[in-house]
């Protein structure tokens, strides 16, 4: 009975686990119908016309309520598009989870759940890193743990542990052809079973074909918009009408702008389009009827505004009733082509009566020239001219040159500037020319247009010209040289100097006739050394007394240029020095003066030889170079003569000073016999006077220039020496002086020596009496070209009653004639002691 008892215990456990289990089972069972129910409302829901973002978020809030996900993402694989602006995968170059191609990457595109932003960080995922990528790049075709926190697979577990992420799943959205186009994935806090990844995995496909049936949506709407935008935004009038033309069904805006009618005008009415020849309809339906399509043909039409001319295409679709087309405006090019005719006649009678020669070379040459080219190439018939080929025509050194102007005409449609050439008539004579190159269209291909005037004459008056600036600057530069060069061996040489390079030759010198009738050489260029075996020293050293023989001796006896290029065969040459190098050319012109030959210049070894311009410029210089060596020796002659005259005036000076100087001892002599004070004093005033003016004419012995002298040094050394001779006690009177360095002339300086004489011995006579102390202040300085001289003392000052310009004093008298002597304005300030101020200009000149 026991025993009995224990298996029914038994039985009745395992009936109660069955009964359980079954119960868990339905209750799964009924999990998933629901679920599929939900996937099936679900499914509809995604059949209403809905944008793709908007369907993909439905989907994903589903998950979240139908699967009771934490949260719930789907991506789409797209081209990399923030690499460079805040993607933090895109800094990720090395380890599992790297991003290493930036072409294309997984964008987050909607998110429910906890986490429904989609613009974090997690908004885009490396195609290949992460779980997600792996998907997406084909590695795992789904992802599916129930042990986030443990699974080493996942990238952030301590995350997932923190927000209590039990399951991942991850399902690849793939293409018809299997290709991977996105990735489903979702979070739970509870498992996922079986069951559910097929189901799932079943919203996954589903996802799939909704991703690409909007992509599909998208491309047809965005094909169809391009399509109508083309229609409508078309350059070309585009129309569909019915084949009798009573109905105009469709049109394009182009259309209505050409015709002036609005679309509510125009479309599904009575047509108002007319034709301006009706009978040319009929023909062209008939000629549709047998070809179907008819392009490029002219239509005249009426428009609201008028008749305009039509380039028409149109096709017919007799099945349908209709035909439609496109239509060109051509009415403005009509008028253009018919301008154009008119302007080609124009140009045509242009060109032909154009003083100036006219050209159009084509692919095959010269293909037009017009009649002035007859008299340009000396030709009997257009023909002639139109038979030459461009190297026939045109001077060897300016061949390369003209053909690549012609090309750049004709390759890159672009002007060339006028230049100056040279071409060949027929007779074989240069023609200095003028010309430019124009791009063309000629008879329907490409051109290049040369017009050319004949400038010979020109070039002559301007060659004349250039010549004749070069010699002016020749000369220019020797004048220039004469006045800056101190002898006139250092004028031959570089006036010499000046020869050589105007004309371009590698050597020259100088000659001159002696007063034996023999050369001597006044100058000698450096012969080029690498040529010259002789000693540098050897060569530039003059060579007096020369025989006047060959090609210089030739010049200078005949008084005439000689010019050859090939000195060695000429009958008057005598050869070289040894070691001289080869002369290869020779010019050389007399030195005139006077209407007498004194000499010659000769130059040798010109590049490409001398020419006549060469000797014209020659002879100009030489006249120039005679000239200027006649004049440094008259202004040698001068210096030395001048040079002569200082030295005479410096001993005249010397000796006037020497004489005041007696004069002032025998003063000072016979005073030492006067017992008058008062005419000691007079003895004592002539002697400082006397000193005065010898101290004038010192300065000007020991100065360089013999007429001015530096008038406030006179001052300080003239007022130190009258100082000593009245002031015993230099402690009681002070002397200051405030003097500028300005020079006077002699006819100013000797009389306002003598007033400085006179002011300053008054002051320092009567302004202190008694010891009484005090200062004299002397001020000298010019301002606005007036000179102004102070003379001042803070003593007793003058008596209120006395006119100094009216007085019987000696020196007050001599003041006053001093001062008009030199035109100067005298002042007496007498407010605190006395001042004396003149004003004067300088009336003498150098």
């Amino acid at each position: 009975m026991k025993k009995t008892g224990s298996r029914e215990k038994f039985k009745d456990l395992d009936l109660k686990k069955r009964t359980t289990e079954l119960e868990e089972l339905n209750q799964k069972l009924l999990r998933k119908d629901e679920i599929t129910s939900k996937l099936g409302d679900l499914k509809k829901q995604l059949l209403k016309p809905l944008s793709l973002d908007e369907k993909l978020k439905i989907i994903t809030d589903a998950v979240v309520r139908i699967f009771e996900a934490d949260f719930a993402r789907i991506w789409l694989i797209k081209q990399g598009d923030i690499c460079h602006d805040g993607c933090i995968h895109a800094q990720v170059r090395e380890g599992p989870d790297a991003c290493m191609d930036r072409t294309s990457c997984l964008h987050l595109i909607a998110s429910s759940g906890r986490y429904t932003r989609i613009n974090g960080d997690h908004r885009r995922v490396p195609v290949g890193s992460y779980k997600i990528g792996r998907i997406a790049a084909g590695i795992d075709l789904k992802f599916i743990t129930n042990d986030v926190v443990h699974d080493h697979r996942v990238h952030d577990r301590e995350w997932a542990r923190e927000i209590g992420l039990v399951s991942f799943a991850g399902f690849k959205l793939t293409s018809p052809d299997g290709e991977p186009i996105g990735v489903l994935a979702l979070f739970k806090k509870d498992e996922i079973s079986a069951d559910l990844e097929f189901l799932l995995e079943d919203l996954a496909t589903t996802t799939s074909q909704v991703i690409l049936a909007g992509n599909a949506l998208k491309l047809l709407q965005e094909s169809e918009k391009k399509y109508y935008n083309l229609f409508e935004n078309s350059p070309v009038a585009m129309f569909r009408s019915k084949i009798d033309g009573s109905e105009i069904l469709d049109a394009n805006n182009k259309f209505m702008e050409l015709f002036g009618y609005s679309k509510e005008e125009l479309l599904n009415k009575p047509s108002i389009i007319h034709w301006a020849d009706p009978g040319l309809r009929g023909k062209l339906i008939k000629q549709l009827e047998i070809e179907g399509t008819i392009n490029y043909f002219e239509i005249p039409l009426l428009t609201k505004y008028g008749t305009i001319i039509v380039q028409a295409s149109i096709k017919l679709y007799p099945g349908e009733g209709y035909l439609e087309g496109t239509l060109y405006d051509i009415t403005e090019r009509r008028k253009v082509e018919k301008a154009l005719k008119e302007s080609e006649e124009r140009y045509r009678r242009l060109i032909e009566s154009s003083p100036d020669l006219v050209l159009i070379y084509g692919d095959e040459g010269i293909v037009y020239a017009n009649p002035v080219a007859l008299q340009i190439f000396k030709a009997e018939d257009i023909g002639d001219v139109t038979r030459l080929a461009i190297e026939d025509i045109a001077h060897p050194k300016d061949l390369p040159k003209l053909k690549q102007r012609i090309e750049f005409a004709k390759k890159y449609d672009k002007r060339n500037q006028p230049t100056k050439s040279q071409i060949i008539d027929l007779e074989g004579n240069i023609i200095d020319m003028e010309t430019a190159s124009v791009p063309i269209i000629f008879e329907g291909k490409k051109a290049a247009q040369i017009v050319g005037r004949n400038i010979s004459d020109h070039k002559k008056r301007e060659d004349r010209i250039k010549l004749q600036n070069k010699t002016l600057e020749g000369i220019n530069k020797i004048f220039e040289i004469a006045i800056t060069v101190e002898n006139e061996e250092e004028l031959a040489r570089k006036s010499l100097e000046v020869c050589e390079d105007i004309t371009g030759s590698k050597f020259g010198f100088i000659v001159e006739r002696n007063l034996q009738g023999r050369m001597d050489t006044i100058a000698i260029s450096n012969p080029g050394w690498e040529e010259c075996s002789i000693e540098k020293k050897d060569a530039v050293v003059l060579i007096k007394d020369m025989k006047e023989h060959g090609l210089y001796g030739k010049v200078s006896q005949d008084g005439k240029p000689l010019l050859t290029n090939d000195p060695s065969n000429h009958p008057d040459s005598i050869g070289i020095p040894e070691g001289h190098p080869v002369l290869n050319s020779f010019l050389g012109v007399p030195l005139i003066q006077g209407g007498e030959v004194i000499g010659s210049i000769c130059l040798g070894n010109k590049k490409e030889g001398f020419n006549l311009d060469d000797q014209k410029i020659l002879e100009k210089l030489s006249i120039a170079i005679s000239e200027s060596l006649m004049r440094k020796r008259a202004e040698n002659s001068l210096k030395q003569a001048l040079d002569e005259k200082e030295i005479l005036l410096k001993e005249i000076h010397h000796r006037v000073k020497n004489n005041l100087m007696v004069i002032s001892s025998l003063l000072n002599l016979q005073s030492q016999f006067i017992k008058d004070e008062e005419t000691l004093d007079v003895f004592r005033e002539s002697q400082n006077r006397a000193q005065s003016m010898a101290l004038i004419h010192e300065r000007l012995y020991e100065s360089t220039d013999l007429k001015r002298i530096n008038f406030g040094e006179y001052i300080s050394s003239l007022a130190y020496e009258i100082y000593h001779t009245y002031v015993k006690d230099p402690s009681q009177i002070s002397l200051k002086l405030n003097l500028d360095d300005l020079t006077l002339d002699i006819n100013t300086a000797v009389p306002l020596g003598l007033i400085i004489n006179e002011l300053l011995s008054n002051s320092m006579k009567y302004a202190f009496p008694d010891g009484k102390d005090g200062e004299i202040i002397i001020e000298f300085d010019k301002d606005k070209g007036e000179y102004i001289l102070i003379i001042e003392d803070n003593g007793v000052g003058f008596p209120e009653d006395l006119d100094f310009k009216y007085t019987d004093s000696l020196g007050l008298q001599l003041i006053n004639r001093l001062s008009e002597q030199i035109d100067a304005d005298i002042t007496l300030d007498v407010m605190k002691g006395t001042k004396f101020t003149l004003k004067f200009r300088e009336k003498f000149t150098d």
